[in-house]
């Protein structure tokens, strides 16, 4: 309930998403990483519910790869692949990607 609130928008939701990102880093330290895989599954599959829940999730992500670090490596494969799938299907049909070697 608390997080559907936070999706009401201008700074008040800012504000709001700030508290519970760093009221949920305060649990990661607090968990196990057999807890924290899951925690973060369940998390990545709330932020399929939208975008403000996505960028609430990807903020959140964002946050704890700074604080974990290389803990959240370990972790990081299921929710970069989320963030390959969601760009993927923003690209216009028209738009390639060019890789050009040097």
């Amino acid at each position: 309930k608390i997080i559907t609130s936070l999706m009401v928008g201008g700074q008040e939701r800012q504000a709001g998403e700030d508290e519970m990102i760093s009221s949920l880093v305060g649990l990661v330290y607090k968990i196990t990483e057999k807890e924290l895989h899951p925690l973060l599954l369940q998390l990545l599959q709330w932020s399929e519910g939208g975008s403000g829940r996505a960028v609430t999730f990807y903020n959140l992500t964002a946050k704890l790869s700074d604080k974990l670090q290389g803990l959240f490596l370990m972790f990081g494969g299921s929710i970069f692949t989320g963030i390959v799938e969601k760009l993927s299907l923003t690209r216009l049909p028209s738009q390639e990607f060019k890789i050009e070697e040097n």
